[in-house]
């Protein structure tokens, strides 16, 4: 398991013309933390198993629930975002458990 704030390849935000703010792009796609989680991932577990094909990612900054497996990374992004995101995009905020009207139904995500 490996987190970080950024986003750590650029396919893991939607296509510019879908997003609200267009210029997210130029800030999101990280070469040196998509190289550290790697690195990190390539180690063993107590099992002998390990690397990437059991590594989650957990990221954030997007402010867009995301959850893909790319190059057998799982990637997962759940968005806590301001209540006034929620009233405006709440398709876009929803992952999980995170659903609900009402912020107080919306319980925390397993992702492992």
């Amino acid at each position: 398991l490996t987190f970080s704030h950024f986003l750590p390849r650029i396919e893991l935000i939607p296509e510019k013309r879908y997003l609200i703010l267009p210029t997210l792009h130029s800030c999101v796609g990280s070469v040196f933390v998509e190289t550290r989680l790697r690195q990190l991932g390539n180690g063993s577990n107590k099992n002998g198993s390990g690397g990437a094909d059991n590594h989650l990612h957990a990221f954030g900054h997007s402010h867009l629930a995301w959850d893909a497996t790319i190059d057998g990374v799982r990637y997962v992004h759940v968005p806590l975002a301001y209540p006034r995101e929620w009233e405006q995009r709440r398709g876009s905020l929803e992952i999980g458990s995170m659903k609900g009207e009402e912020s107080h139904n919306r319980f925390p995500v397993c992702i492992w």
